[in-house]
């Protein structure tokens, strides 16, 4: 588990030792796991992109976006 989360990140064990706190881990892990929730409800094709949070979500204004399994 905890060499997927290095991946994902892109950190160094030691600097996740040396830096974050017991708390920060905790939240960043909290934070991973609702942005792989919300990744695979989109890809089952629930939800709306709009009601997604999170910063790798980017919206334009102006801009519709839809689902390709609704035509």
């Amino acid at each position: 588990m905890f060499e997927t989360l290095l991946i994902e990140w892109r950190l160094t064990p030691e600097y996740i030792i040396d830096h974050w706190t017991d708390e920060k881990f905790l939240v960043m892990v909290q934070a991973l796991v609702d942005r792989k929730e919300r990744e695979a409800a989109a890809m089952r094709g629930e939800g709306n992109i709009t009601d997604a949070t999170g910063p790798m979500v980017a919206l334009l204004p102006g801009v519709e976006y839809h689902n390709e399994r609704d035509g």
